[in-house]
């Protein structure tokens, strides 16, 4: 069975997870965030009551639109689909998958830095 909710913030899904920060100024009340579905990877390391945190592309439970994903498989350095290399620009080794080919996949997760994505297969 799947569920779809809509959030606003992670705080409002329920694999989300908070840990107070404590700091020298004990008026201070910020916290740290964490995703429990991605293995308790941190969302945002300080965040007080007036932040608003926006949900991270590589949220696990975040469902992308196919220009999105398009886009996204497009300006990518590196692409891993189901742990394998199908696209390296800095690897001529690597077998180059066309775009075509890409085909029921879905987000794992993506790193927009260094432009690192990561697919599974559906």
């Amino acid at each position: 069975m799947e569920i779809k909710i809509d959030i606003k913030n992670c705080s409002e899904c329920p694999h989300f997870e908070s840990e107070r920060v404590y700091t020298a100024d004990s008026f201070e009340m910020p916290f740290e965030w964490k995703c429990v579905k991605a293995d308790n990877r941190v969302i945002a390391g300080y965040v007080e009551w007036h932040d608003k945190v926006k949900i991270p592309d590589w949220c696990p439970c975040k469902t992308t639109n196919k220009v999105g994903l398009r886009r996204m498989i497009l300006s990518s350095a590196v692409i891993y689909l189901d742990g394998k290399v199908i696209k390296d620009r800095y690897a001529s080794e690597v077998e180059v998958v066309p775009f075509a080919e890409i085909t029921n996949v879905e987000l794992e997760s993506w790193d927009e830095k260094t432009q690192i994505l990561y697919l599974k297969s559906i």
